[in-house]
């Protein structure tokens, strides 16, 4: 996902204790990376992950099953752009498989219009 030159990454590294995974957020692109608190899961569940651009407020944040591990501001102008469908990490199994579900949550029908189509 991105936000103008902002790349908003989650990343996957084995802790090597009991099957566990650590997922680090982080936003890329400006002066610095920016990092988000890490947290732990284990290897092969499912979390949900949402991210949510505020172009008012110019601030970006993302959270990991309801619990917010990072938000910046960003003086940063742009379109926001989500690529589609279903995207895996490298790696077998991949460590990471990322699903956009925009187009699938229901909201307002305001919000649902200014969603860019595909």
């Amino acid at each position: 996902m991105s936000v103008g030159t902002l790349t908003v990454a989650l990343s996957a590294t084995r802790t090597g204790r009991d099957g566990t995974v650590r997922l680090t957020p982080g936003f890329y692109g400006g002066a610095q990376p920016i990092y988000g608190q890490s947290t732990t899961v284990a290897s092969g569940s499912r979390v949900s992950v949402a991210v949510v651009t505020d172009a008012a407020k110019h601030q970006v944040s993302l959270s990991i099953d309801g619990r917010s591990l990072l938000a910046a501001d960003t003086q940063l102008h742009g379109q926001v752009y989500a690529q589609p469908g279903t995207t895996r990490s490298d790696g077998m199994p991949p460590a990471l498989t990322v699903t956009n579900v925009t187009d699938s949550t229901p909201g307002p029908s305001l919000c649902r219009g200014l969603i860019a189509p595909g």
